[in-house]
């Protein structure tokens, strides 16, 4: 069940083709198993730019981070932009805290799966001056499919020609291959907001070799 607490907001969606075929439909578990063999998954030239907000990567839950990386010199961000104006150069050092209070994803490259059921996405639209929600197809049962985003709430943010939607799903019940161990795009940012001392805040990206994911604490509520 998706929290109340959490917003995801998709700012821009654009998906760019060159030349990769989408997998042709499939009647059976086999034609799946065979599709994934080929590495389809990241071995692609289909770009995602996909930035939602107020967004944590799975597991959703763990939120803050603890530095791994021994002391080292950072530079906050006004926004979650590589371009934008840097509000603070910050240290950190072995074993400090890191707490985020807001958490950006943009997705760069999507995976490519196939479809263990027809995927569907509801999209709002406008129609004689009256907003109407409409549902699409967006992959075929035996399909390859475009993965971005696993909310952990039930939701997959998948890629269509129209732009990306939403369809409800688990780790094992929406595409070959998507699980706890692999629930990520080929290619993401993930930016958080953090706050050094009182004045210092800013934007960072997450890196895996600097800092790990911490556990919810179970005495906090969020």
């Amino acid at each position: 069940m998706m929290r109340t607490n959490t917003i995801f907001a998709l700012t821009t969606f654009a998906v760019l083709s060159s030349g990769c075929t989408k997998g042709s439909e499939a009647s059976d578990a086999n034609t799946a198993v065979e599709a994934q063999s080929l590495g389809l998954e990241c071995d692609h030239d289909i770009r995602a730019n996909s930035m939602l907000k107020h967004t944590w990567p799975y597991p959703a839950e763990y939120r803050d981070l603890q530095w791994t990386g021994g002391y080292q010199k950072m530079v906050l961000k006004l926004k979650p932009n590589h371009a934008a104006f840097v509000t603070a150069n910050v240290s950190w050092k072995q074993g400090d805290l890191l707490r985020v209070h807001d958490s950006q994803v943009r997705v760069l490259k999507p995976r490519r799966l196939v479809a263990k059921r027809d995927l569907y996405v509801k999209r709002k639209e406008w129609s004689q001056g009256v907003e109407i929600e409409k549902t699409y197809l967006a992959a075929r049962q035996g399909e390859v499919g475009s993965f971005l985003l696993y909310n952990s709430y039930g939701l997959c943010l998948i890629g269509t020609g129209d732009g990306a939607g939403w369809t409800p799903c688990t780790l094992d019940d929406a595409f070959e291959g998507l699980s706890a161990e692999n629930p990520h795009a080929c290619e993401q940012e993930w930016w958080v907001e953090v706050q050094r001392r009182k004045v210092d805040k800013g934007w960072m990206i997450v890196d895996p070799a600097l800092m790990e994911r911490l556990p919810p604490d179970p005495s906090e509520a969020r």
